[in-house]
């Protein structure tokens, strides 16, 4: 274990001479990803942003119910719901809900 600890650097400035690639812009391309946590209901639904989302495929989905669920908002502004535990993403359905318009 110990020469191997020591034989990695000489590893890494080695490879990463024959494989690195400078960019082709400077600047940083990667966007942030918001992460929101969201209980499952009794009928494998979830809300968010306004919207509620129904896992398909599931049959019963009687271990589903009350998980937690992970929802990935990117920069595109697509969201898609994921296990917590294994990120998988879950085939759904997607409502907008319509919002509620006090009369007056």
């Amino acid at each position: 274990m110990e020469e191997a600890n020591a034989f990695l650097p000489f590893f890494i400035e080695d490879y990463n001479r024959c494989f690195a690639v400078e960019p082709q812009h400077p600047e940083d391309a990667h966007r942030e990803v918001l992460h929101r946590t969201r209980k499952l209901t009794k009928n494998l639904s979830l809300q968010y942003d306004n919207t509620e989302y129904q896992l398909q495929g599931y049959g019963k989905g009687h271990r589903l119910r009350g998980a937690a669920v992970t929802i990935c908002e990117a920069f595109d502004v697509h969201s898609h719901p994921f296990t917590q535990r294994a990120l998988s993403r879950f085939s759904y359905t997607a409502a907008r809900r319509k919002p509620h318009l006090s009369g007056g």
